[in-house]
């Protein structure tokens, strides 16, 4: 199955180091191929087939950047004065422990069915690639990482008081959730 872009999961996971050399800045790169491209439908554009078939192998790549074609979705408008952030080359270097041996970045890639990597540490992108013809200005489904933000946003909510205790129901922040149709509790969440 693709992994949609794993930035989230790669800060969480590895351990980086952040250069401070200004000078040592990293723009993303972006391949048309992966592993086993024609099985995920390169030779016609990674097709995305529909809300039946996108599970097919041929449809994934297409598909996973294009679910909102299938299933409703909203999307988050970035804020009038977006985060920036810095970026290095020192993410080409990482590498990692698997099945006794130490493997680099690009083994992984070239091994696994990635559309995008993105590895960040603190407020600086280390490591940014796309596969089969994706790019940073795709939308992808985000899969667990977004229970994981979710997760995040709720025990900093918390930790300000917004919220008392990851214990209390919706319905005491979201009155209307308490009622018995569930139709107004989704329209007071969207």
């Amino acid at each position: 199955m693709i992994t949609p872009i794993a930035a989230l999961a790669c800060a969480l996971t590895l351990a980086c180091a952040v250069p401070t050399a200004a000078e040592d800045v990293s723009d993303p790169s972006f391949s048309d191929s992966g592993p086993d491209a024609d099985l995920y439908g390169k030779q016609d554009g990674y097709p995305i087939g529909n809300r039946y078939s996108f599970t097919q192998q041929r449809y994934l790549v297409g598909a996973f950047s294009h679910f909102d074609q299938f299933f409703p979705a909203r999307i988050a408008r970035h804020g009038a004065d977006p985060f920036v952030y810095k970026r290095s080359n020192e993410g080409s270097s990482l590498t990692y422990e698997f099945g006794g041996a130490t493997n680099t970045i690009q083994d992984y890639l070239s091994r696994n069915p990635v559309t995008g990597l993105l590895i960040a540490k603190d407020d600086t992108i280390l490591f940014e690639t796309y596969q089969y013809g994706r790019t940073d200005r795709d939308r992808f489904i985000s899969q667990s990482m977004g229970k994981t933000v979710t997760a995040m946003l709720v025990g900093i909510a918390v930790a300000d008081g917004a919220i008392r205790s990851i214990d209390d129901a919706v319905e005491v922040y979201l009155p209307v959730c308490k009622e018995p149709s569930m139709a107004r509790c989704r329209s007071a969440i969207s």
